[in-house]
């Protein structure tokens, strides 16, 4: 019969029970807490993280879209008034919303005007429906070179507008967005047709 042999160091005995397989079964109840701590702040974190990116392109993205269209409505309209002559825009402030001109290309009348919460031509909407301007504003002026209001002198247009998303996120709102842009008139009030040339502008 083969003899078992009993280890009398108790230093070697304690290192062979830690190194048995029911020593390293599992893990003890503070290191799962632990662990479950650190694996919900990860989370949290990125999760936060995640959500303000897609926060931020959101915000980007509305804001292209605004300049974009308010840009190619001003820039349609700058371009029909270096064409234009005999502008009106009337109003008891420093600028009014509408204005009317007559266009050489034989189309009579245009009139652009802040209706709907967008930019209208004869009517006609210019701008996105996702899109809303909040104001537009024409200042028409005639002065010569000493600042006076000439009736001959060319005409100088100055176009305001600020528009802003139309539907916003409540927590992520974007403010109106300005543009401005003044235009001179390439006809001058010498060259309008003779039964319009009230003033005999030379």
């Amino acid at each position: 019969m083969k003899r078992i042999k009993r280890e009398k160091n108790p230093q070697r005995l304690a290192r062979i029970e830690n190194e048995s397989p029911d020593a390293a079964a599992g893990f003890t109840i503070i290191e799962l807490l632990v662990a479950m701590s650190i694996f919900v702040v990860v989370t949290t974190v990125a999760v936060g993280i995640f959500k303000n990116a897609l926060r931020g392109e959101r915000r980007l993205v509305s804001l292209m879209s605004v300049q974009s269209n308010i840009s190619s409505a001003l820039e349609e309209m700058a371009r029909e008034v270096r064409g234009g002559y005999l502008f009106e825009a009337t109003s008891s402030v420093f600028c009014a919303s509408t204005m009317s001109f007559l266009s050489p290309t034989g189309q009579g009348t245009t009139t652009y005007a802040l209706s709907g919460g967008g930019i209208s031509r004869n009517g006609v909407q210019m701008t996105g429906a996702d899109v809303k301007v909040d104001r537009l504003c024409f200042a028409v002026n005639q002065y010569d070179q000493n600042g006076r209001y000439n009736a001959c002198s060319p005409w100088r247009i100055t176009i305001l507008a600020s528009a802003e998303p139309a539907i916003q996120n409540p927590s992520s709102l974007i403010q109106p967005i300005p543009i401005q842009t003044t235009v001179s008139s390439r006809v001058l009030p010498k060259d309008m047709p003779p039964s319009l040339n009230a003033n005999n502008c030379q």
